[in-house]
C-alpha cells in the first residue's frame, strides 16, 4: 500500500504509478475534469456516499477528490484507498498500486466528508504520458472494505512541469558494403 495523498497535502507515490502510467496509451483527459462516483455498502450493510474526482490539471491543484458517506456506522474511521486495476471490470489489482488517500470519519448519525488535494508537483514525476486508468474508491475499517464505488475509468493528464517521457530507442541503419 502507497501514501499518495491526504487532507493535509501529498507525499510522494509508488514508483509502480510511473512504469505504469508510461506503459498505458490514453487519449489525455481534457474532457475529464469532474465525476460524481456513487459509493454503495458492500454485503447489505446501510448508507450510501459519493466520490467526487476533480482533475483541475493545474501547476498547483492538479487533482482533488472529496469523501461524503451518509447514514453509515456512527464515530466510525473509514481508511478511503483508491485502486488500481489491470481490467475494466475491476477484478485484478495491479501490484503496488493501491493508495490510501484519507481518514473518514463520521460523526453521531454516521455522516463524514473528507477529501485529498493533490498537488501538480507531486504528481509530475508520476505520470509521464497521458493514461486511462481503471480505479475503484473503497472506505474501510479494520482492513474490511465497508462501501465502495463501481469500477471506474480516470483519465489522467501530464501534469505541468512533468518532464517528458524518455524518446523510444531508434534502430541503427544499416550500413553496405
Amino acid at each position: 500500500m502507497t501514501r499518495l495523498a491526504t487532507a493535509g497535502g501529498v507525499a510522494a507515490g509508488g514508483a509502480a504509478l510511473g512504469l505504469l502510467l508510461t506503459a498505458l496509451p490514453a487519449a489525455a483527459d481534457q474532457g475529464y475534469h469532474t465525476q460524481n462516483i456513487a459509493v454503495a455498502p458492500v454485503a447489505g450493510g446501510s448508507g450510501s456516499g459519493t466520490v467526487t474526482n476533480i482533475h483541475a490539471n493545474g501547476p498547483v491543484n492538479y487533482g482533488i477528490e472529496r469523501y461524503r458517506l451518509r447514514g453509515a456506522a456512527p464515530r466510525t474511521t473509514y481508511e478511503v484507498a483508491l485502486t488500481i486495476f489491470e481490467d475494466t471490470a475491476c477484478v485484478t489489482p495491479v501490484p503496488g498500486l493501491r493508495f490510501v488517500t484519507a481518514q473518514l470519519t463520521t460523526n453521531g448519525v454516521g455522516n463524514g466528508n473528507d477529501g485529498a488535494t493533490f498537488s501538480a508537483a507531486a504528481v509530475a514525476p508520476l505520470v509521464r504520458e497521458p493514461a486511462v486508468l481503471n480505479g475503484r474508491w473503497t472506505f474501510s475499517v479494520g482492513g474490511a472494505v465497508a462501501y465502495a464505488t463501481s469500477c471506474v475509468q480516470i483519465s489522467v493528464d501530464v501534469p505541468p512541469g512533468a518532464p517528458a517521457p524518455a524518446p523510444s530507442p531508434q534502430p541503427s541503419p544499416t550500413v553496405g558494403p
